[in-house]
């Protein structure tokens, strides 16, 4: 794996596995119960980022079957968005969440929906080994809102989210007692 992808890789493992560090030895009922009217329970934030993450390497997948020349660069325009991307993710504004990524209604256990999220990782790891370098400047992903980004942004924006919702989890931890 290039050293870069694997450093933001690793970040991003870190923040999942903090997120259930902090989550242990909390029951499923408690897990799967809205702390307010209208929001997700936190099984249903993590089922979010899951789905998230799970759409970005569907279309990285995608995209990545195109000819290098025929996949854009990405230049300064890229990276601005990135930075204003992360700069929004770490505001405390809501946004709501593309339709493909909202969370079902139905309970889960957080075990199954870790193992969801396992899967999705391993997938992105199969997928950043076999990262071509030639690729790596180039605007592989595009997000709903900020446009086309390189894998490395991408990866930035992953890192962003997770820790976006990060904080509502915690928040709802205290919300719920």
């Amino acid at each position: 794996m290039h050293p870069q992808l694997q450093r933001r890789f690793d970040v991003i493992e870190r923040g999942k596995q903090a997120i259930f560090d902090g989550l242990a030895g909390r029951d499923d009922a408690w897990l799967n119960r809205a702390p307010e009217p209208g929001a997700w329970s936190i099984v249903q934030v993590i089922g979010h980022l899951v789905l998230a993450e799970s759409g970005t390497l569907d279309y990285i997948a995608k995209k990545i079957q195109a000819p290098p020349e025929k996949i854009p660069a990405a230049g300064i325009s890229s990276a601005l968005r990135s930075w204003a991307l992360g700069a929004a993710l770490a505001s405390p504004l809501r946004r709501k969440a593309p339709e493909r990524s909202r969370p079902r209604g139905e309970p889960e256990s957080l075990e199954s929906v870790r193992g969801r999220w396992d899967a999705v990782r391993d997938r992105w790891r199969e997928r950043l080994e076999g990262y071509p370098d030639a690729l790596m400047g180039k605007a592989i992903f595009r997000h709903p809102f900020a446009g086309r980004l390189s894998m490395p942004q991408t990866l930035r924006f992953v890192d962003d989210h997770l820790r976006h919702h990060a904080r509502q989890i915690d928040r709802f931890k205290q919300l719920l007692g």
